[in-house]
């Protein structure tokens, strides 16, 4: 049976870092919202994107 591993936090409380790391070796698929936001040219610090979002 598969096993699912969910990180989530604050930005700055070690997600990445965690994953980057013991967990690299055992995680074959990862979501990164960041990661996501960052290759389709988002920016979640421009409120009238985030008005517009909701």
């Amino acid at each position: 049976m598969p096993i699912l591993y969910i990180f989530a936090g604050v930005t700055g409380a070690g997600k990445s870092t965690l994953t980057q790391s013991q967990f690299n070796k055992v995680i074959t698929y990862k979501v990164n919202a960041d990661e996501i936001s960052r290759r389709n040219g988002w920016d979640w610090h421009d409120d009238s994107k985030n008005l517009s979002a909701m």
